[in-house]
């Protein structure tokens, strides 16, 4: 019987205990921690699992923005292009203003 067959069946047959094991290891080692370390924990272990949540959201409040920007260049354009109409109106009425 080789490691690997002894470990694997150790994992398969005493998971229950071995998950307690690692859960109580894994506690001591957190009490241990002075505060700065916690706070570096805690920092890393709210960004690793909030990282997914965060990559969506900021990819849909990006596209919401591109939106929203869209829009306001579309409004600006339409303003310009108003006022280059009027513009354009204005220097062709003038020549005819000259000659009355």
């Amino acid at each position: 019987m080789s490691l690997f067959d002894i470990v694997y069946r150790l994992l398969r047959v005493w998971n229950g205990l071995l998950s307690l094991a690692l859960c109580c290891a894994f506690c001591t080692v957190l009490l241990s921690f002075n505060s700065s370390q916690k706070q570096v924990f805690h920092d890393v272990a709210i960004t690793t699992f909030l990282y997914p949540a965060q990559f969506v959201l900021t990819r849909v409040n990006r596209t919401l923005s591109v939106f929203s920007e869209n829009r306001e260049l579309k409004s600006e354009n339409t303003r310009l292009r108003v006022q280059n109409d009027v513009l354009q109106q204005s220097l062709k009425l003038a020549p005819r203003l000259e000659e009355m």
